[in-house]
């Protein structure tokens, strides 16, 4: 019955979400990146999430060694709204932003980064807080984080 309800929240939230976004992708930008992968991870020594997302489906761990992994087929709308997202983002520079805050140097949060691989290319941020994305790329940070309250439910 859990499982149920979650599905039917889960469409509902999704069709509610594909209502008020739309996006204007060109064909040729969806088929240039169509091995594109964005990855978060944030860590401590006590905690570990890995969010990564393909084309194809969305995954998540706490696991440092990825023995258990919980996946799910993408949403079509929401992989166009990522790639959106992706275009908008200066990737060349993701390297070169600064953390707003610096509290993961003492313990006081997550170290986390978020990491944009491309047919070509893999970029990554430096580290920053878990929670407190550098401003250029927190609606992408967001949106990645987006899939984590639908994974753990599985």
């Amino acid at each position: 019955m859990k499982v149920i309800l979650n599905f039917i929240v889960f469409m509902v939230m999704s069709n509610a979400c594909n209502d008020k976004v739309t996006t204007n992708i060109p064909e040729n930008l969806i088929q240039e990146n169509t091995n594109l992968q964005v990855s978060y991870k944030a860590t401590t020594r006590g905690f570990y999430e890995k969010v990564w997302i393909t084309k194809d489906s969305i995954y998540m761990t706490n696991d440092r060694n990825s023995q258990h992994v919980i996946s799910q087929a993408i949403n079509v709308d929401f992989w166009n709204e990522l790639l959106a997202l992706v275009h908008k983002t200066d990737l060349q520079q993701l390297e070169k932003l600064e953390p707003p805050t610096k509290m993961y140097q003492v313990d006081g949060a997550a170290m986390a980064t978020i990491e944009v691989a491309t047919n070509h290319e893999v970029f990554k941020t430096k580290t920053f807080d878990h929670g407190h994305p550098p401003k250029a790329i927190s609606v992408l940070v967001n949106k990645v984080l987006s899939v984590k309250e639908i994974l753990a439910k599985q």
